[in-house]
């Protein structure tokens, strides 16, 4: 979904740069996300247990807005 929003934005002449910076930051967040995540984890664990799901929920409703203004389009 947030692709077809960042797509919209880009024109057509350079659409194939733009899908290969966002397969490399899907990447990169592939391999960051669950070692940060890792870390936090063991790191509040003792303290805050469920600081992991405090930030995930954090982070989705951070991309909330662009989500549900991605189902305005429609």
């Amino acid at each position: 979904m947030l692709t077809a929003v960042i797509s919209k934005q880009v024109s057509e002449d350079r659409q194939g740069q733009l899908q290969g910076v966002l397969a490399s930051l899907q990447s990169l967040a592939a391999i960051i996300g669950p070692i940060l995540i890792l870390n936090i984890y063991f790191l509040s664990r003792d303290r805050l247990p469920g600081l992991v799901w405090i930030l995930g929920a954090g982070l989705y409703l951070l991309a909330l807005p662009v989500v549900l203004k991605r189902a305005n389009y429609r």
